[in-house]
């Protein structure tokens, strides 16, 4: 009677272990998996990043529609703050989002430095966007 109990203790003991071991190996490969997802997803979206990047500097005009597909929620935000913006304003504010500097906009819109200014200006009256406040931060935050 007694070895039978030694034998059970130990019975249970030896599945305890195996069991422990097999939820310790399928957390690492979950993690694991978990890890190789995040990658692929970070691959994808700097692809898709690229790709609009690529849009932008040709001046494309599919700019827009890919812009919204990488970033569902932007244009949405800017049109809660002002619905009545139009398509140019959203794809220089898309550029924006995109950190493109001045110059960079000027020249990949084919417009001249001074007018990308002034369109920065427009923009803040009609966004709301305080002077003191860092244009590109406040895209970045929407």
């Amino acid at each position: 009677m007694q070895y039978t109990i030694i034998s059970l203790g130990i019975l249970c003991l030896i599945i305890i272990i195996y069991s422990y071991r097999q939820v310790k190996t399928l957390q690492i490969r979950r993690e694991i998996l978990h890890n190789k997802a995040t990658e692929l997803q970070g691959q994808i979206l700097d692809k898709r990043y690229e790709e609009i990047l690529d849009l932008a500097k040709k001046n494309d005009s599919s700019f827009l529609s890919r812009f919204k597909e990488v970033y569902p929620g932007f244009i949405t935000k800017l049109m809660d703050i002002n619905p009545h913006l139009e398509s140019s304003e959203l794809v220089f504010c898309a550029m924006l989002k995109l950190n493109f500097s001045s110059k960079e906009i000027a020249s990949y819109t084919f417009i001249l430095h001074t007018s990308v200014q002034q369109r920065k200006r427009r923009l803040r009256r009609r966004l709301n966007i305080s002077s003191e406040i860092d244009i590109y931060q406040f895209f970045n935050k929407l």
